[in-house]
């Protein structure tokens, strides 16, 4: 029997929330069509992430740990061979987005070797969209604190956003680990679907997409509601996680701007420039991705703002002021 592996990779914030959803909810489903999704994980995000995470230093396995208690990171190892030696399906899915951490590489070539074909699935979405969804991430789990211009321009976090943007590394990456022609390149853009239909097309279930539509908890936080969040105090990130939801409920109704943007043209332009001639080269290396898809011609015509505006407005001071009454705004 010829075994074949589909390897998804992320990029993350690229769709990889409804993705693995899906592929949790279809597990019988495709097991139905030969298709093995393990259950490698008791939650639906990537199978594959608790031994990627188990690669890495103890120091950022913190926020994991935090959310999967009881998960043995120093037991992935044994459980993902247990898996792969014990499945008899022709074709297997393993998952996850942490694979695409340019900072923490992971070798693969050992369970590369146990299948003959191996096809790695790579999310891309154009880079000023990326931006704003790893900055409302990083804002949502405590993780930074600041405006995006700060994430964008600082020191400690420009050339980690650099390399995760320079989108031909990593299909260059990917095609030095598995071998060339084995990257199949999807997008997050109009005319290409849902991510999860994207996949489940591409492995040749499409009929079992269904409603693949946004989940709710990768959508995005309005300007206000980020602003908020990234000037609570907080003693910790644990204590930051447990009130953050009743925190932005009230942010949600003292919003001056729903509908205001924190990407600035200057700001889009600042993050094209950080990647230099990329997406020439990413144009060169493939032909389903376009520079119109790259680089959308509509602009954003939503009013900008900055969370200096914000912070200076009535709305944020009365915000404040409920929060305070609702001891969610303490001095650390």
């Amino acid at each position: 029997m010829t075994r074949g592996l589909h390897l998804h990779v992320g990029l993350p914030k690229c769709g990889s929330t409804a993705i693995q959803r899906v592929l949790a909810e279809r597990r019988r489903a495709l097991r139905d069509r030969g298709v093995d999704y393990p259950r490698l994980i008791d939650r639906p995000i990537g199978n594959l992430t608790p031994y990627v995470l188990a690669q890495r230093p103890a120091e950022t396995q913190s926020l994991f740990r935090m959310n999967n208690p009881r998960v043995d990171l120093a037991a992935t190892g044994d459980a993902l061979r247990a898996a792969l030696d014990g499945s008899g399906a022709p074709q297997m899915i393993l998952s996850s987005e942490a694979l695409s951490h340019p900072l923490y590489p992971v070798r693969l070539d050992w369970m590369f070797a146990r299948f003959d074909e191996v096809q790695v699935h790579l999310f891309l979405r154009p880079r000023p969209d990326w931006v704003l969804s790893h900055f409302s991430q990083r804002i949502r789990t405590g993780g930074f604190q600041g405006d995006l211009d700060a994430l964008v321009n600082a020191e400690d976090t420009s050339d980690g956003l650099r390399r995760m943007l320079r989108y031909s590394d990593h299909v260059a990456f990917w095609e030095r680990c598995a071998g060339p022609g084995t990257v199949r390149l999807h997008f997050l853009g109009e005319r290409f679907g849902p991510p999860a239909r994207q996949f489940l097309d591409a492995i040749g279930c499409a009929d079992l997409a269904g409603e693949t539509g946004q989940l709710r908890a990768n959508e995005g936080l309005t300007a206000f509601e980020l602003c908020v969040l990234s000037h609570l105090p907080r003693r910790d990130q644990r204590g930051f996680l447990a009130k953050s939801h009743k925190v932005r409920a009230i942010a949600a109704r003292f919003d001056p701007a729903p509908g205001a943007a924190l990407l600035t043209d200057a700001l889009r332009q600042r993050i094209e420039d950080m990647t230099g001639d990329d997406t020439a080269r990413l144009l060169a290396m493939q032909d389903r991705i376009t520079a119109g898809d790259m680089a959308p011609a509509t602009p954003d015509a939503r009013p900008q703002t900055s969370f200096g505006d914000l912070t200076a407005s009535a709305a944020f001071a009365d915000c404040v002021a409920a929060l305070k009454a609702e001891g969610l705004w303490q001095p650390p």
